[in-house]
């Protein structure tokens, strides 16, 4: 034998109209309720609760549940969402803003491509951190600035696991209050034009050698 619902249906000029439907065996009370200024639907249960709730310039959406609320807000000019887990699937997502867009998390931000990631600006760009930042590839890097590139911090360190080169195209320049230029095995200095010079200048070695013609003075 099918089950039987409670149902009732109450017109009153000052309320409006509620159509009600209870299910006794499920524990479930279908109310749909309308005063003349929004409409309102629930449906409850035991353990939860959803009610929308229809204005004519806004809807409204409530879910409760035994640990968590979530809630749909919109009107004509904004939808505010809150909940506690939020999840988004589709083939292609494309979010644009006329003017300015902000994405922030309270706890960690990831943003993660199985493919190419392109991050793009129109204007200038700004990456920064309060506290340390770190840049990696597992392939190669390439930096490059179509005007000047400036690299500083309390200390700089360039290395190479194999080789490190500096080249400029027209001239580079080694400046500092000292500085040291070490091998471990060879140090080599050549050019066209090769010329050492200070208010002292000091050549020395187990042994040194020096070739070609030599001017002295």
């Amino acid at each position: 034998m099918a089950e039987t619902f409670t149902c009732s249906f109450e017109l009153d000029k000052q309320k409006g109209i509620t159509v009600k439907v209870r299910n006794q065996a499920g524990k479930i009370t279908q109310t749909i309720a309308m005063d003349g200024t929004m409409i309102t639907t629930t449906v409850e249960g035991d353990d939860a609760c959803s009610t929308i709730t229809q204005k004519a310039g806004s809807v409204g959406m409530v879910v409760k549940g035994k640990n968590a609320t979530s809630t749909h807000e919109q009107t004509a000019e904004s939808i505010k969402i809150q909940v506690k887990s939020f999840a988004l699937e589709a083939e292609t997502v494309e979010v644009c803003s006329k003017e300015g867009t902000e994405l922030a998390a309270k706890g960690a931000l990831t943003l993660r491509s199985s493919k190419d990631l392109s991050v793009l600006s129109g204007a200038k760009a700004v990456v920064s951190s309060d506290q340390a930042m770190q840049v990696n590839s597992g392939a190669a890097m390439a930096l490059e600035a179509s005007g000047n590139l400036a690299l500083s911090g309390q200390n700089a360190e360039l290395s190479g696991r194999q080789k490190a080169v500096v080249k400029g195209a027209s001239a580079a320049e080694v400046s500092g209050l000292k500085v040291d230029v070490k091998g471990e095995t060879q140090v080599k200095l050549a050019g066209l034009s090769t010329e050492l010079s200070g208010t002292t200048t000091k050549v020395k070695g187990s042994m040194v050698q020096v070739q070609g013609l030599v001017k002295l003075g």
